[in-house]
């Protein structure tokens, strides 16, 4: 396993990467109109503009294989996605070993947003819970996820 910042040519991975765990995972948790908000939440011009700005953007590869991606900017972490098929590898772990130790080089804490099937990984980590949010996504459907946070 290969930990690496993603530059602007990793775009259309890290899409893909996004896209599928958006879509296949997430359909178990939330209705389709949030499921599609999600997917749309993280498209194309989001993550370029997160490489752009200078957000980190790390990679994780198996054998040759992009199989997961994160995002650390100033003190929060996001866009933490690793392939159906590669989860319970340890890729999100090391990911988020990586991440958590660039944000704690200038921050003292860290906060994400936790989609629901994310949020017991990040207990486990030490995060805890500092607000529930739910938003709509229209015609009664809602996306619903905790703000956590981890501090040093």
């Amino acid at each position: 396993m290969k930990i690496f910042q993603a530059t602007c040519e990793h775009i259309d991975d890290i899409y893909r990467i996004t896209q599928r765990v958006v879509l296949e995972s997430y359909p178990h948790y939330y209705p389709a109109p949030a499921v599609e908000f999600m997917s749309d939440y993280h498209d194309k011009e989001k993550i370029g503009r997160d490489i752009r700005e200078g957000t980190i953007l790390m990679l994780a590869t198996d054998q040759g294989v992009l199989a997961a991606t994160g995002t650390a900017r100033n003190n929060e972490i996001g866009r933490l996605f690793v392939l159906p098929e590669y989860q319970g590898r340890g890729m999100g772990t090391s990911l988020m070993d990586e991440l958590e130790n660039i944000v704690f080089q200038s921050y003292d804490r860290i906060q994400l947003d936790a989609s629901l099937p994310a949020k017991p990984m990040y207990i486990k980590r030490g995060y805890k819970e500092i607000r529930y949010e739910v938003q709509s996504v229209g015609n009664g459907d809602f996306v619903c996820f905790s703000v956590m946070e981890l501090i040093r």
